[in-house]
């Protein structure tokens, strides 16, 4: 009788034990021959537009609007205030971070990122659209990195803090992802203002990026190519960042940054424009950067950033409000431009709440456009939003923006905007 209750007991604890653990599972690691993390985020975003806006999930500038109610134009203007609403989860994104063991001083990692604004596709099918693919080693003893495959630009590193997915493209905010081999130096500067100094010195050799054309020749159907790759040479990009401590010690941060490249048409169609010999067209910027904490304390944290940008041909960049080369003046366009951001958080840290306003411009040279009803002269932006962490994971924001684009013959386009999202973070 004995053994049969000692018997039961252990039993019973045994099943006592599997139920903790059903209910606590242990974590499990995918089965790899390095560390891999699986993380990502998903959003939904709800936004509604009192005039028609390109291209309608988020803002890069307004379309044309013309007076009357039902009033279209041959150069495609739309009615004004013709109001529109947007509801997507395309902005979800997933991703894979890597790690590798530290072996012969070389640390290794990497990282898979996509999202759904593939292009292509209706609003209920969306496509996936790779973000970012890359290889990062290095020897942290001497601070030296490497990164192969595709990322974020050197130039202009710095973004606003948007729900709208674009953070300022064409409006002020250079800088995209592309392919490239990237070396990164950071360099120990002693101790200064009351804590350590460091100089980052970065410098890539990056995919240009160019439009597609048809190829005159005598071959039947005309080949097709791409003025980035028939440049025959990568675009380089390179920047110097400055960090010192600021506020309560806090990391001030700045840089300063420029790329060139160069696109190529061997004698080309394009836009019913004819080049009969071969074209070359500079692409280069030159951008500062900066980031500073205003005030600090354990419950009140305000923050400054901001970047301006001087360049030409910068469309692939989403800059000169997407507008590179002038086709039918046969030059590139000049543009400059900038933002700034103001962020506010830690008053209200216990409840989660942090806020952000700021504003954008981008300017390209009225003398590299044709003047017409189709060019975007200007392109500006004023935002301001609200984060609202209602749990570790879940967060809740909400955006109002305004926004106007010039164009060339007088005409403008000007939209409000309202937007919404659900984020939860895993």
């Amino acid at each position: 009788m004995k053994r049969i209750t000692a018997v039961c007991a252990c039993m019973c604890g045994a099943c006592a034990w599997a139920g903790d653990a059903a209910e606590k599972p242990a974590p499990q690691n995918v089965l790899s021959s390095i560390q891999i993390e699986l993380g990502g985020r998903l959003k939904a975003d709800m936004s509604w537009d009192d005039s028609r806006t390109n291209p309608g999930n988020y803002v890069l500038w307004v379309n044309r609007e013309v007076s009357g109610p039902n009033a279209v134009s041959a150069s495609g203007a739309v009615s004004r205030n013709d109001d529109e609403f947007n509801m997507t989860a395309n902005e979800t994104r997933l991703w894979l971070s890597l790690k590798g063991p530290v072996m012969h001083g070389v640390s290794t990692g990497g990282r898979l990122e996509v999202d759904f604004f593939g292009a292509g596709a209706t609003e209920n099918k969306s496509h996936l659209m790779l973000r970012r693919a890359y290889i990062d080693f290095g020897w942290d003893e001497y601070d030296l990195r490497v990164l192969a495959g595709q990322h974020s630009d050197v130039i202009s590193p710095l973004v606003p803090t948007t729900i709208n997915y674009s953070v300022g493209w064409d409006l002020g905010n250079i800088g995209y992802r592309r392919p490239q081999l990237r070396v990164t130096k950071k360099l120990g500067l002693g101790e200064a203002f009351g804590g350590p100094c460091s100089l980052e010195l970065a410098g890539a050799l990056t995919r240009t990026i160019g439009d597609s054309y048809t190829l005159l020749s005598k071959s039947d159907p005309p080949n097709n190519t791409e003025s980035g790759e028939d440049s025959g040479f990568p675009t380089s990009q390179a920047r110097v960042g400055l960090t010192i401590p600021g506020i309560n010690h806090k990391p001030v941060t700045a840089g300063v940054s420029a790329h060139y490249g160069k696109e190529e048409y061997d004698g080309s169609t394009i836009d019913a424009n004819t080049f009969s010999h071969r074209r070359t067209f500079e692409s280069y910027s030159f951008n500062a950067d900066i980031k500073v904490p205003l005030f600090f304390s354990p419950r009140l944290d305000f923050a400054a950033s901001a970047e301006y940008f001087y360049g030409r041909n910068l469309d692939a960049y989403l800059g000169g409000i997407s507008q590179g080369v002038n086709l039918t003046r046969g030059v590139g366009i000049t543009s400059e431009g900038g933002w700034g951001q103001l962020t506010y958080q830690g008053l209200l840290s216990d409840t989660g709440l942090a806020f952000n306003a700021g504003a954008g411009v981008d300017n390209p040279h009225d003398g590299d456009l044709n003047g017409g009803a189709a060019d975007r002269a200007r392109n500006m932006f004023v935002f301001a939003n609200v984060f609202y962490n209602l749990t570790a994971q879940l967060q809740l924001g909400a955006e109002y923006g305004w926004y106007r684009t010039e164009y060339g013959n007088d005409g403008e386009g000007k939209a409000n905007r309202v937007q919404c999202a659900a984020i939860w973070n895993f």
